[in-house]
């Protein structure tokens, strides 16, 4: 093969612009990209199940950020320095990008610093790499005052009092610090358990999960899992369940005090979340993985007066549960992800339910409803002697339409939890505003340690906020932001640096445009430009 081992590591990990840190340390998710597209090219087995152990480390020398720099390496001691970390993100003009981890939706500039240690003491393993961040909160054109109260109350009434998603995280420069991706476990029989605040990357996407993902910060959590994949004869089994805690931002969704009187306040309380992830790998059908997610979220004062301290094994159904599931927010998902290792090619797909159905004839008879899905493929191929990855993923959350025949909550955002589906103020699952589509296609190139790519991104955002507002508004037109960008990494002895910078052209722009949806003059033209600037920074000792 033309293309080294080692420039194939390059690829992997800094895959379209690189997701920051994520479930576990900045180095476990590194090798977890190298492990995936290496496994692209048959490098490494096809049987490391990425849709739940994204971020488990894999030993490989050809790997620089497989382990930090050990202080202390005996029998059953050891302690290590963990790589110091820089994540830098600037947005011109107003909020834009996903996938940031603890960094915030807004305005200006934000950097965040992480750095730590980890160990083990026999079957005692630690890990403490707490976060520390600065947000400039840099003013921008929110929802606009001047639309009339009719489309206000309808915002207020379908988002900003369903979910935590404050457009602002502070009227000025505000700092923020985390226990971010620290974790203690014991590890026994292939298994784990532990406390942690790391964050959870659940799902084939890449650039998005329906369930978890890389787009808010970590939570605190207990949790239960296999440590490497378990063989069952017929294949490779790997699990993971959790329940933990999800926290409000104690925010307010807008900068305008007179528009704040339409806010009512959430729950004071926090609430409860669990998880559970499967993943399954046949051995009559190498290069394959399906696995299935189911995630329950109530306050906790729901909890304990129901004594529903693992709701997850509950009824999915409402009948199984005696009606009992209307008082839950909760969301399922199954996924498959197929590699085909001498084609160098990868196929993926996630697909959810957002409503509990009402029973099996529920789902049989309307199998779209509250639906969303992900689908991706990623190509490799070589180009005399560069290595080239194409990719493409798309996902969609826009409601179905069986909204006109029945009830079809939006995802992530609930009648009965006010919060939504989020954790201080920033959505856990798929990092786009609620109701939204988006198509994400990129192209990487690369020689040695350096590689440079294009990217282009399409949101349709708040499509189900959007069509709810034209019976009365019909000449309002969607809000679509297109984005044309380029991506930029080297790795060199200790140091590794990923940028990327992107060109955002909004179209309808928080849905104001020529042709105003009021009766009063146009607030404007309704596009707008924005330019997005993200450099990561790693330091391995």
């Amino acid at each position: 093969m033309i293309f080294s081992k080692r420039a194939l590591y390059i690829v992997a990990a800094f895959f379209s612009g690189f997701q920051l840190v994520s479930q576990n340390s900045t180095q476990s998710i590194l090798f977890s990209e190298w492990n995936r597209s290496a496994q692209l090219s048959g490098l490494v087995s096809d049987s490391i199940p990425i849709g739940l152990l994204k971020t488990t480390v894999f030993q490989d020398s050809l790997n620089p950020f497989t382990y930090s720099k050990k202080i202390v390496s005996k029998k059953n001691v050891e302690l290590a320095i963990l790589p110091l970390v820089q994540q830098y993100e600037y947005n011109s003009n107003y909020p834009f990008g996903w996938g940031n981890g603890s960094l915030k939706r807004s305005a200006g500039s934000q950097v965040l610093y992480s750095a730590g240690f980890s160990g083990s003491f026999g079957p005692l393993h630690f890990q403490i790499q707490p976060e520390w961040m600065i947000v400039q909160n840099k003013d921008y054109q929110g929802f606009p005052n001047e639309f009339p109260s009719s489309l206000w109350n309808r915002r207020f009434s379908s988002y900003y009092n369903r979910s935590d998603q404050p457009e602002k995280f502070g009227a000025s420069a505000q700092t923020f610090r985390y226990l971010g991706q620290s974790d203690i476990h014991l590890s026994f029989f292939k298994t784990a358990v532990g406390v942690s605040h790391q964050r959870k990357n659940w799902g084939p996407g890449k650039q998005h999960g329906l369930i978890l993902s890389n787009n808010a910060p970590g939570f605190l959590h207990a949790y239960l899992k296999s440590d490497q994949p378990m063989s069952i004869g017929i294949g490779q089994l790997s699990w993971e369940i959790f329940v933990g805690r999800l926290e409000g931002s104690g925010l307010k969704p807008v900068d305008t005090s007179e528009r704040n009187n339409l806010f009512r306040a959430e729950r004071a309380d926090w609430r409860y979340l669990s998880a559970l992830n499967i993943s399954f790998q046949p051995n009559f059908f190498p290069g394959l993985e399906v696995g299935f997610i189911r995630s329950v979220q109530q306050y906790f004062e729901t909890t304990k007066a129901n004594k529903e301290y693992l709701p997850l094994f509950i009824s999915v159904t409402r009948t199984g549960t005696g009606g009992g599931a209307d008082e839950i927010d909760q969301q399922a998902s199954g996924y498959a992800r197929l590699v085909l290792p001498k084609s160098e090619l990868e196929f993926y797909a996630e697909l959810g339910r957002n409503d509990s159905p009402l029973n099996v004839r529920d789902i049989l008879m309307a199998p779209q409803h509250s639906l969303a899905f992900i689908y991706g493929v990623i190509k490799q191929f070589d180009i005399y002697d560069h290595k080239m990855e194409l990719g493409f993923e798309g996902v969609r959350m826009e409601s179905s339409g069986t909204g006109r025949f029945r009830p079809e909550p939006e995802w992530y955002i609930n009648g009965l939890i006010e919060h939504g589906y989020a954790h201080y103020g920033e959505f856990i699952g798929v990092g786009l505003p609620a109701g939204s589509n988006g198509q994400h296609l990129y192209a990487s190139l690369l020689k040695n340690d350096v590689r440079v790519g294009v990217t282009i991104d399409r949101i349709e955002n708040q499509m189900d906020f959007y069509r709810s507002i034209t019976s009365n508004f019909p000449k309002a037109n969607p809000w679509v932001d297109w984005a044309v960008g380029l991506t930029a990494q080297k790795q060199m002895k200790h140091w590794m640096i990923d940028a990327q910078m992107k060109y955002v052209r909004s179209f309808n722009y928080q849905w104001v445009q020529p042709t105003t949806i009021s009766s009063e003059p146009s607030l404007g033209t309704g596009k707008e430009s924005n330019l997005f600037l993200r450099i990561n920074t790693y330091f391995s000792f």
